[in-house]
């Protein structure tokens, strides 16, 4: 009797497993289905739209995938010297603004004696000059050209050079918030309920960074305004460079167009100057992936199927 009892326990704990797998893979299957659809709708907006590239023609598939191929391999040419090259750049355009806010603090410092500390003045003094000596052996060291380009203009190649610094930082922000974040994403997936104190350790996290995040961000669209503004007015009044606030930062997900800015990488082709686009490549893309995702939810419920069926089989 004992041992049916177990046996029979044994049972229904496997059809609640086999049950649990189905609900979660038909909760997969919706997400994937829901994301197809999006990617679709969004495709189909852009195929409707004339291509400036290829005069009379819409917007194709096999263009976007053109682009994104054209992408790749422009990013593949760069090698690590000349990406090192860029970021030690950016570091010191960078290091060319701290010592100018230095400075600045130090000469009103200086002009209101009364408030001025002495230690603190020598210590900024002293920083200033252990960064300015940083800088002139980097100028010894660095090329005039920002990573391959050829740019004549001093004032653009220094804006650019902050630009990518402030771009990177942001990206830093932003992985870190989508880390924090995929735990939800994740329960939401799989049709699950976060408990209550993970979602407040999540929370808790997020209010942490938010200051930072804030400043990074604002530091960010204060110089992609001022480069656009004195060497790419025309993009300034795009939708994608229009200011956003950080609640709008934390929904981009980290394979948005918004992390892929032509200006800054200088190539003329479609993918770096159309934000059409890059939208489109990113839509093929996920609808690609979905694809993909609705075949792997196909196998794993025919596997589940079959386990029933053996399972089923067994009982009688």
């Amino acid at each position: 009797m004992r041992l049916e009892i177990v046996g029979l326990v044994e049972s229904i704990i496997e059809v609640y497993s086999t049950t649990c797998l189905e609900w979660r893979s038909c909760r997969k299957t919706l997400h994937a289905i829901t994301h197809q659809k999006d990617a679709r709708t969004n495709l189909d907006k852009l195929l409707s739209q004339p291509n400036p590239h290829r005069r009379g023609t819409c917007f194709t598939e096999d263009f976007f995938r053109e682009q994104w191929e054209a992408q790749r391999a422009f990013h593949a040419n760069l090698n690590e010297e000349e990406v090192a090259h860029k970021e030690e750049l950016a570091q010191f355009f960078e290091r060319g603004e701290t010592i100018k806010t230095l400075v600045e603090m130090l000469v009103s410092g200086l002009k209101s004696h009364s408030q001025s500390d002495p230690t603190q003045m020598m210590n900024q003094l002293s920083e200033i000059q252990m960064l300015q000596a940083k800088q002139d052996e980097e100028t010894k060291k660095l090329g005039s050209h920002f990573g391959t380009a050829n740019i004549e203009d001093e004032d653009q190649q220094k804006r650019l050079g902050l630009l990518y610094s402030a771009k990177l930082a942001l990206y830093k922000a932003a992985v870190q918030i989508q880390g924090e974040l995929q735990p939800l994403r994740d329960s939401k997936g799989r049709g699950e309920r976060l408990g209550t104190v993970l979602k407040e350790k999540i929370f808790d996290a997020l209010d942490r960074r938010k200051k930072s995040v804030i400043s990074v961000l604002n530091t960010f669209q204060t110089r992609r305004t001022d480069y656009l503004r004195n060497h790419c007015p025309e993009q300034l009044d795009l939708p994608e460079n229009a200011p956003i606030d950080y609640h709008q930062f934390k929904k981009i997900p980290l394979d948005d167009p918004f992390w892929n800015d032509g200006y800054m990488c200088l190539s003329k082709d479609p993918w770096a100057i159309n934000p059409n686009v890059r939208s489109g490549i990113h839509a093929v893309l996920a609808l690609e992936r979905s694809k993909e995702e609705l075949v792997q939810l196909t196998i794993e419920l025919r596997r589940t199927v079959s386990w029933g069926i053996s399972h089923r089989d067994q009982v009688h």
